[in-house]
Parts: structure tokens; C-alpha cells; sequence
């Protein structure tokens, strides 16, 4: 279920585009846009779930746009979008920028608004997976800590008890 929680960030050099995917998507998420994705990248924080960049755009591809986001923000999903039938962009993007969905333009409605509720999905179940990496961490130590512990206090209990056999022969 989209809440205004989720962020989507849409990047694209062509402000009608901007304006209507904007439209499509604002009563389920909060909605920010870029011209350019330069500008985007500033924009990119842990509030963004998801982000639908075009392909072609002046100054950086939306793969090499996809790619400084994914080492800055691996859990931000990346959906690419693009009027033209470029297959070495698209096979750069999932390799370089590992994106979840390519969109063709023009795109349907109802379509795109399905592939953001997967990516928005996709999104929390990252960043729960991190969660529970982080927690199984913490709780590995822990254990590490508690294994420690018990180890000093069976030596201890090994030295009194060969301290009492010495004092009992004596």
C-alpha cells in the first residue's frame, strides 16, 4: 500500500514529462522532480524509495546517472525510462546501474503505477533485509561476547576448583 512516506524522485530533461508522470503519481507519493541529473543527485537522500530516470538527458546519461546512485544509495530503486529503442543503453543501465524496470515511452498509466507500487515494495523489503542484517550482526557479537564471557568464567572456576584440590592434599 503507497503512502505520502515514500519518496520518488523522476528525472527527466523534458518538463512535460516531468509535469505528468508529477500528476500521475502525487496522490500515492511524495513526488520530486529534476530537469537534469546533476541536480538530482543532491536530491537523491534516504527518504528517496524510488527513482525514474530517461535515458538521454544533456550532460549524463540516466545510466551514469543510475550508477553514482547506486554506490551512494544502493537501497534507492531505479526504474528507467526512455522513448528510444537503445539496447546498449538498457543493457548498460542493468549492468552498470542495476535498474529494476525499464518503461518505454509512452507508457501506461496504469502500468507505470504498478511497477512504482513493486519498486516502493521492492524498497522496504532492502531496507528491511538491511535491518535484519544489521541486527544478526549486533546479535553475533553479542553472542561472541557472551561465549567470552563464560569461557573467563569456566577457566576461573577450573583454578578455583584446582585451587581447593591443592588446599584439601595439603
Amino acid at each position: 500500500m503507497a503512502t505520502q512516506q515514500h519518496s520518488v524522485l523522476i528525472v527527466d530533461d523534458e518538463p512535460e514529462i516531468l509535469k505528468v508522470l508529477k500528476k500521475s503519481l502525487e496522490d500515492d507519493y511524495q513526488v520530486i522532480v529534476a530537469h537534469r541529473a546533476k541536480e538530482a543527485l543532491a536530491m537523491v537522500t534516504d527518504k528517496v524509495a524510488v527513482i525514474i530516470s530517461d535515458q538521454r538527458m544533456p550532460e549524463m546519461t540516466g545510466s551514469e546517472f543510475f550508477k553514482i546512485v547506486r554506490e551512494k544509495h544502493p537501497d534507492v530503486v531505479r526504474i528507467m525510462m526512455s522513448g528510444y529503442s537503445d539496447m546498449n543503453a538498457l543493457i548498460n543501465s542493468v549492468n552498470q546501474g542495476e535498474i529494476f524496470r525499464y518503461i518505454s515511452k509512452p507508457w501506461e498509466l496504469d502500468a507505470l503505477q504498478e511497477v512504482v507500487r513493486l519498486a516502493v515494495e521492492k524498497h522496504e523489503e532492502q531496507i528491511m533485509h538491511r535491518k535484519l542484517v544489521d541486527e544478526n550482526k549486533l546479535l553475533i557479537q553479542r553472542n561472541q561476547d557472551v561465549a567470552s564471557r563464560l569461557s573467563q568464567a569456566m577457566d576461573e572456576l577450573r583454578r578455583l576448583k584446582e585451587d581447593l584440590e591443592h588446599r584439601r592434599q595439603s
